[in-house]
């Protein structure tokens, strides 16, 4: 995985935040879509998913989200919302 399509990644992410409604569901299949064709690891992901929390200027419900996702990529959830 090279560095431009890590930026496209984390750029999609954004912009799914961005509009909120729906977020963590559209960013959970399009994650899912990302490890199925692997196209990243689960790492690469987690630590790009902790950059984006970091540097959020959204609020706290966007955080939530990424939390949440975070949960999902190391299994920290019930065994059938594992990605």
């Amino acid at each position: 995985m090279n560095e431009s399509n890590l930026s496209k990644i984390e750029s999609t992410i954004v912009n799914i935040l961005s509009r909120k409604e729906r977020a963590e569901e559209e960013i959970n299949l399009y994650i899912e879509k990302i490890l199925e064709d692997s196209l990243t690891s689960k790492e690469k992901l987690l630590s790009l998913l902790d950059s984006i929390r970091n540097s959020n200027q959204m609020g706290d419900e966007i955080e939530d989200i990424i939390l949440d996702v975070m949960d999902r990529l190391t299994g920290w959830c019930s065994p059938s919302r594992k990605l």
